[in-house]
């Protein structure tokens, strides 16, 4: 990554906070990420009425377009956001090696991120102003499949030499290029095309054999991963349906700094196959506890990841795997899950939903905030130096 410019770092270590939080609220509850790593929203576009686009929740899904295969997008979703996690961290002194074994969690397969983008790229341009403020998907997807391109080489050359930038010098690797500007454009068009999609399959896998129970430790190589406990909580959820968090502890057993994304994309399944992930406005919840984004050799961390399921949804299981294909299959029955916290009233539920509106209209703002600082910065890099004033002198007495 190239040396961040005097008045920059702060911004930049803010936004790296903000990246599993910024993930998340643009996930997909129904296919999406987020996330830790998927990027549509089951939320609609809306103005308010000083004209300001902001996402509001919707209960009654929409018709899908037919000319889209809304299964695929919602598997490239999750894919995508998976590693572009990882894609934007890259610097020269990355330790390339883990991204191009197949058998390690880090591993970068870049024939499926570009198919991933294929799908993406079958996302019609918004035509409404209020949409278009969140960029056109047909935009977005150039962007990235630079970005992947770029990132692709790095991987093959180890970084040597390390390239972050296109062939028009715009950098597109990193925290401070404009990937999560570029990445909003997703969320409306995804939401807009296929409302409601579910990932099933006609009857569980053979691989989805349940291996362990709520209060057990799963082993995924080096990743010991423990369910400690699945409870319901309170929330402004759909008609029909409640948040759910699971908790769980990761233990890091190996010899070398290992990501969870693959945790923070966990699925509910149910007897009908139906998958569910991570609902993005699950995070506005008190209950929630982001899972941190690396564990150091050693060392465990603890957290929750949320979840929209129905009421009625009956007996589930929780199913986490990694890149190397270390699966795990936890049973979780409809009594196992505990009701945690008291019902809230309608007043605190409109207040929560202003909220989670408001943290992504702010998140835009400050990308969009950042790529103006960054463009004023290069045209006027003196600008930000105060220039010293000459100190005025005292005439002499003759």
């Amino acid at each position: 990554m190239k040396k961040i410019q005097p008045g920059k770092r702060n911004t930049l270590l803010i936004f790296s906070g903000l990246l599993v939080l910024m993930l998340f609220i643009s996930g997909c509850s129904a296919g999406l990420p987020t996330i830790n790593g998927a990027i549509s929203t089951a939320q609609g576009v809306v103005k308010t009425a000083g004209g300001t686009p902001v996402f509001q929740a919707t209960a009654a899904p929409q018709v899908q377009n037919p000319n889209i295969d809304c299964s695929a997008v919602a598997n490239a979703n999750m894919e995508f956001g998976t590693n572009l996690a990882q894609i934007v961290n890259f610097t020269a002194n990355t330790d390339y090696a883990a991204y191009t074994d197949p058998a390690s969690p880090l591993y970068i397969d870049f024939s499926k991120v570009r198919a991933d983008l294929t799908a993406f790229a079958t996302l019609p341009d918004p035509t409404d102003p209020a949409e278009l403020m969140f960029g056109k998907p047909s935009d977005a997807v150039t962007y990235f499949r630079e970005m992947v391109d770029i990132a692709e080489a790095d991987v093959k050359s180890k970084g040597k030499p390390f390239n972050d930038t296109n062939a028009s010098g715009q950098k597109v690797l990193g925290l401070d290029s404009p990937w999560m500007k570029e990445m909003t454009a997703f969320a409306p068009a995804i939401d807009k095309a296929c409302k409601g999609v579910t990932i099933s399959t006609d009857a569980p896998a053979a691989s989805d054999q349940i291996t362990n129970q709520i209060g057990e430790t799963a082993v995924l190589g080096d990743l010991h991963v423990a369910l400690d406990k699945v409870v319901t909580v309170p929330g402004v959820a759909n008609p029909g349906s409640h948040f759910v968090f699971v908790s769980v502890t990761i233990e890091n057993t190996g010899q070398a700094d290992l990501i969870t994304n693959s945790i923070q994309l966990a699925t509910f399944k149910d007897a009908a196959g139906n998958q569910y992930r991570f609902e993005p406005n699950a995070i506005m919840m008190d209950a929630s506890k982001p899972l941190n984004g690396s564990v150091a050799p050693g060392e465990k961390t603890s957290g929750t990841i949320g979840y929209e399921l129905p009421v009625n949804v009956g007996d589930l299981i929780w199913v986490v795997e990694d890149n190397a294909n270390n699966r795990a299959v936890f049973a979780v029955k409809a009594s196992d899950i505990v009701v945690d916290g008291a019902p809230i009233g309608d007043a605190t539920a409109a207040v929560m939903q202003t909220s989670a509106a408001a943290t992504s209209a702010a998140i835009i703002d400050m990308a969009n905030s950042m790529d103006a600082t960054a463009a004023a910065m290069t045209a006027n890099p003196d600008a930000s130096q105060p220039t010293d004033t000459p100190e005025a002198t005292e005439t002499p007495i003759p």
